[in-house]
């Protein structure tokens, strides 16, 4: 893609992008100037890659990684610190000035919790449960940190009273529709006998 224009509407949507020899993103100008080279201009972002494809730098804030890996270890001064597990899978990320995002997998590999530390208290946290198939069915914030999401398979949620049905063309969703929904209770429902013929 070299640019995006919707003349439909007021607001300009108007961008170029400009790529290296690899294909790899380097630049963005939004709103450039009819007839200018995007890319000798100043851009509104830039992008840094090394030799094994990493992004190295991204508006100038620098990426750390570890020798021979693809994994971030940190990002400027936004995560001091980022780490592993043999998985591969992110287990921690330090935030600096003392909030840190922990990470936990179970054995599938699926992620089942995070924390949120500050000033080493546990400040939130998020709990996820799974179905048979590895789907996530609860999605479930600590008490007053959000709502409960329940998922029932990528193609429908419900939370905060609404019903989310999600719409896929492919693998992409296209469209979401957002309709309210009956409560949900934790509580199982109370199973009553059929009086007479059912």
């Amino acid at each position: 893609m070299i640019d995006y224009r919707d003349a439909g509407t007021a607001r300009s949507n108007a961008a170029s992008y400009c790529y290296d020899g690899p294909g790899r993103l380097t630049k963005v100008d939004r709103d450039p100037a009819p007839g200018s080279d995007p890319c000798d201009a100043s851009p509104d972002e830039s992008f840094t890659h090394d030799v094994l494809g990493n992004l190295t730098e991204k508006n100038g804030t620098a990426f750390g990684f570890a020798p021979g890996t693809h994994q971030p270890t940190s990002w400027g001064t936004t995560y001091a610190s980022i780490a592993y597990d043999a998985n591969g899978s992110r287990t921690f990320k330090d935030k600096g000035a003392g909030t840190q995002d922990e990470l936990v997998y179970d054995a599938r590999g699926l992620l089942t919790q995070v924390k949120r530390w500050s000033a080493g208290n546990v400040t939130s946290s998020q709990t996820n449960l799974y179905d048979y198939a590895g789907a996530r069915v609860v999605r479930a914030p600590s008490s007053g940190a959000g709502t409960t999401i329940r998922t029932y398979n990528r193609y429908a949620d419900a939370g905060g009273g609404n019903l989310t049905k999600y719409f896929y063309l492919g693998d992409r969703m296209v469209a979401t529709w957002i309709v309210a929904a009956p409560s949900l209770s934790e509580v199982e429902p109370e199973l009553r006998e059929c009086p007479g013929a059912c």
